[in-house]
């Protein structure tokens, strides 16, 4: 029996990010006990005075879809409110239940896979009849400082603990927290695509006879240590700081960081083109703060940071236990300067390679395999609990 997998995450309708749940999805989709992989995101309010079909539908591969409910579907204006609000919702409904049991799914074949928390996770459970419920906790949301998140993950992580089939967590602090009072629960760090894995190599600066190239990618946020690349920087003016990612800080400490000279900030750019931003780099950094929410992540950046070859210096955060052995770590900003400064004069091109080998255990594909592996393990397992009982 081929598998169906109905992903649900709250927010993006875009591939092509690296986040984890883009990643789980695509390689799902390439298992060949997988018959179809769908990713469903939260309805999308519209005007209420426009039409829109019930669903958006994305065909991303022969066997990857991406879905988005619209509401409402039908303008309705002269009718109450109510009324309107229950048409709407039931035709919206009705059109995405009809559409995955057009592409095949059942109930005895359907995995419900969620990345908590969202505002639809207890609507999706009820509404699709599924043989297993996967949760995929990536970051611990209740640690966060967005609101939002933090009121929804206080509400569901209880609940998620009672009401999965198993769990997957993304980091040991999460895997701490989660595994408690069950066996069910594994861990399952973030990985890396193979577009990154680089060749072995000296420092560009070295190369090039410039100065040195100290890189960070990522979503600048309530993680990120700005007052760390502002100090780093100003101490160090011989040094170029290459900032890439989103920006989700806005603040007069972050616009005084991009003014200083020697700071350049690209923005968010394209994932394929990642790599080889990382490759102009001397060394790349970890710049989160040492708070309850950074501990919980598993860093997607340490990996393609290791697949670079290039060195890596971070924070005194947890998530890096499994490749501790190759990132230096510093507890003070004064540390962090001296141990870029240790780097510059002593990196080797076997150490770049030693980097680069690691990385290539620590792929997509084989940490999807595996977690694919527990998934079909649970599910035999329940099934055969439904027949024999």
């Amino acid at each position: 029996m081929k598998i169906n997998v109905l992903l649900f995450w709250f927010v993006g309708f875009d591939l092509g990010e690296g986040r984890t749940y883009q990643k789980v999805a695509e390689h799902l989709a390439k298992m060949p006990g997988v018959a179809r992989v769908v990713i469903i995101f939260p309805p999308e309010k519209m005007k209420e005075e426009t039409y829109a079909k019930p669903l958006t539908i994305r065909r991303i591969s022969k066997k990857l879809s991406i879905i988005r409910e619209n509401e409402p579907v039908l303008p309705l204006l002269r009718s109450p409110y109510r009324l309107r609000i229950w048409i709407n919702t039931m035709i919206r409904k009705n059109t995405l239940k009809n559409y995955l049991r057009f592409l095949g799914f059942r109930r005895h074949n359907t995995i419900l896979w969620l990345f908590p928390p969202h505002p639809y996770l207890e609507e999706i459970s009820r509404r699709v009849p599924h043989s297993l419920l996967v949760a995929h906790i990536v970051d611990n949301f209740e640690k966060s400082d967005d609101k939002w998140l933090k009121k929804y993950a206080a509400s569901q992580y209880p609940r998620i603990q009672q009401k999965a089939d198993m769990i997957i967590t993304g980091s040991q602090f999460n895997q701490a927290l989660f595994s408690a009072g069950r066996k069910d629960c594994y861990l399952f760090e973030n990985a890396v695509d193979e577009i990154f894995i680089g060749e072995p190599s000296r420092l560009p600066h070295l190369e090039e006879g410039s100065g040195p190239k100290l890189g960070y990618v990522g979503t600048l946020s309530e993680r990120t240590d700005i007052s760390l690349l502002k100090y780093l920087a100003e101490k160090k003016p011989e040094w170029s700081i290459l900032l890439a990612g989103h920006q989700h800080v806005r603040d007069n400490e972050i616009a005084r960081l991009f003014e200083l000279p020697n700071v350049e900030y690209y923005g968010h750019i394209p994932y394929e083109e990642v790599p080889r931003f990382l490759r102009a780099l001397d060394v790349c950094m970890i710049t989160h703060k040492n708070t309850e929410y950074c501990q919980s992540m598993s860093p997607l950046k340490l990996f393609q940071y290791m697949a670079s070859g290039r060195p890596i210096v971070a924070t005194s955060v947890d998530g890096l236990d499994s490749l501790k052995e190759y990132i230096s770590v510093a507890r003070t900003y004064e540390e962090f300067i001296q141990r870029i400064e240790l780097i510059l004069k002593t990196d080797t091109i076997q150490k770049s390679k030693a980097r680069i080998d690691m990385a290539r255990g620590e792929t997509w594909e084989r940490r999807i395999c595996a977690m694919f592996e527990r998934v079909k393990e649970h599910m035999n397992g329940k099934l055969y609990d439904e027949v024999t009982g």
